[in-house]
């Protein structure tokens, strides 16, 4: 099982979104630059937040590193499986020290940038593309790649064309049967106008996702749709910017019930847990009330 490289939730099997955060994992990505896990010591991603493989946390700051020699008051103390050093700082400038790095430390994490990919599409294409732009029509509070998105146009432009030829065949075709032109005409002209509003309203809904993913601000968008679209696309074509992750290639409401999943899941692992800790409880309790039913009737 594997961690979220960004958000470190537990992901199943070998998801490569994560359905929590939405953020494309990178672990098996072997051209990508990689860093030593401060915990496993495996190569993970150099943006990675957590590491994939033991779910550590690359932000963490072992208060040990704060010395290059070894305090003489630390020693090891056993906690589990697993020997934890515990070191005594007894000099007030090394606790002076000790406090600001925590404090960039805390600062780093609330400044932390999510890492996403470049398109929520894995491969994007004129098709993936095309679907996804459509799926998202009346979706506004999300982000929209750049790839995704003009593939995403090129398809709908090639799809309004197609349907404008159909609505021509037919208007021919009910001229041929008999029916009025001009009623014919109209009843083309009116379809038509149906569809050229569905695709307006898909590309605009389409624009802002992308304007999401440039960061750049709405007013602007509405300022420059009262000029024409050439201004709007040529904003468009701006490339991904990421400071903060108030937009994601997951919707508000899918985030929401991810987040909702997420919780439910360890809610149920809680239960479990405690479940058989009670088990283990009552079972050594029984040992004991056992063993000292023995040794009563040993005496």
């Amino acid at each position: 099982m594997y961690t979220c490289e960004r958000c470190g939730h537990q992901l199943e099997g070998n998801q490569e979104r994560c359905a929590f955060c939405g953020a494309c994992q990178q672990r098996d990505n072997a051209a990508g630059e990689k860093k030593k896990c401060k915990k496993c010591h495996r190569d993970i991603p150099v943006n990675a937040n957590f590491c994939p493989y033991c779910g550590a946390d690359q932000a963490y700051l072992d208060p040990n590193e704060l010395h290059q020699e070894e305090a003489p008051g630390s020693q090891e103390k056993p906690q589990g499986d697993r020997p934890v050093r515990v070191t005594t700082i007894d000099n007030e400038e090394d606790l002076q020290r000790f406090l600001m790095a925590m404090q960039q430390q805390m600062q780093q994490e609330q400044q932390r940038v999510p890492h996403l990919p470049a398109n929520e599409s894995p491969e994007p294409g004129i098709i993936p593309s095309t679907k996804l732009m459509i799926r998202d029509t009346f979706v506004l509070g999300k982000r929209m790649g750049r790839a995704d998105f003009w593939w995403g146009t090129l398809g709908l432009v090639l799809l309004l064309t197609c349907y404008t030829l159909v609505i021509g065949l037919g208007v021919q075709l009910f001229v041929g049967l008999g029916i009025s032109k001009n009623l014919a005409i109209q009843v083309g002209l009116s379809v038509a106008m149906v569809g050229a509003t569905a695709a307006v309203i898909c590309n605009l809904t389409a624009q802002v996702r992308r304007f999401h993913d440039a960061e750049l601000p709405a007013f602007l968008f509405l300022f420059i749709i009262l000029l024409g679209d050439i201004p709007l696309l040529l904003l468009c074509m701006k490339g991904q910017a990421i400071t903060s992750d108030r937009y994601t290639f997951q919707a508000p409401r899918e985030r929401m019930m991810a987040f909702e999943q997420h919780f439910q899941q360890h809610q149920q692992e809680a239960e479990r847990e405690e479940e058989r800790d009670e088990a283990e409880n009552r079972a050594r309790n029984a040992g004991k009330q056992h063993d000292e039913h023995h040794d009563d009737q040993d005496n």
